[in-house]
């Protein structure tokens, strides 16, 4: 709630829905993620499932853009700006390959928000590069700020 005017302008717009990233065969029945965004009440935004995962079962696809593992129904996206949610941001690969796959089915915009990012700041990646983004992921975090300028 306290970020949807800056989620919408990043959208272009109101988010029309809300999808959950796949599981990628780790659970059965519905992911934990929808289960936990479901007892929102009320609703941030209407939750769709217009997305599935159809690669190999428990792949990682760490580090690729694998749009073609998300299969997405076109008439539940199409046009629509979409906020997609996902439990962990280690990659980047999932959320961004989900993306993908909703914007090649023809959303109007789509905005990725991970849950939890995953960084290991004893990374030389990390901890040599002067990035300001860097500088952000070894802080603890913070919900009221939200980085204001591009990465």
């Amino acid at each position: 709630r306290f970020h949807r005017e800056r989620i919408a302008e990043l959208l272009g717009g109101d988010p029309d829905a809300l999808v959950v990233v796949p599981s990628r065969g780790r659970h059965t029945g519905a992911h934990p993620l929808e289960e936990s965004v479901s007892l929102v009440k009320p609703a941030l935004f209407p939750f769709i499932r217009p997305v599935r995962y159809v690669g190999p079962p428990g792949q990682k696809i760490r580090k690729e853009y694998r749009p073609e593992h998300f299969e997405t129904n076109p008439s539940a996206v199409e046009g629509k700006r979409i906020v997609v949610l996902d439990d962990l941001w280690a990659s980047g690969s999932s959320i961004v390959s989900t993306a993908g796959s909703i914007l090649e089915a023809g959303a109007e915009s789509v905005a990725m928000i991970p849950v939890a990012r995953l960084v290991h700041i004893e990374n030389p990646v990390y901890v040599a590069a002067d990035h300001k983004y860097f500088g952000w992921v070894k802080e603890p975090y913070d919900p009221d700020s939200w980085p204001r300028e591009s990465v």
